[in-house]
């Protein structure tokens, strides 16, 4: 079963790579993006390695499925996401999959001014800390 994520980033806090790369290693998770991450344009396997394992999720980021996913999920409205870029996170049961992903958002909550959506829980999640968590519970399953 496939899990699925969003992060509502401001366009004007979007990352480059290296930016992103600093937030996740500033938060202490010793994940490295893959060099041929653009957050801007990604599509799909993003690589990543966690302690040299070769790692990775599915990234998606764009500006189209905004407004459909505040009228599909109730929990995300009145959320200021107006030209906000999404970025989905999607991993199966592959733990080291999990923590990448969840890692990766506590990251842009954290350092990007992002807004977390699990739709799982119908929850917005505004502590980074509470995503870090959860990181490090799937990396420590690995």
């Amino acid at each position: 079963m496939s899990m699925e994520y969003y992060a509502f980033v401001p366009q004007d806090a979007l990352p480059t790579r290296a930016e992103w790369q600093e937030a996740i290693t500033h938060l202490g998770f010793p994940i490295l993006l893959g060099s041929g991450l653009d957050p801007k344009a990604a599509r799909g396997f993003c690589r990543m390695s966690v302690e040299g394992k070769n790692a990775g999720c599915e990234i998606d980021a764009g500006l189209d499925n905004v407004a459909e996913l505040a009228e599909a999920y109730p929990a995300l409205d009145g959320k200021a996401l107006d030209g906000a870029v999404v970025i989905s996170f999607r991993f199966g049961g592959d733990m080291l999959a999990g923590g990448c992903a969840f890692a990766a958002a506590a990251a842009l909550v954290q350092h990007h001014h992002a807004v977390f959506y699990d739709p799982q829980e119908d929850a917005v999640i505004k502590d980074a800390g509470d995503l870090a968590a959860t990181a490090r519970e799937f990396l420590s399953q690995q």
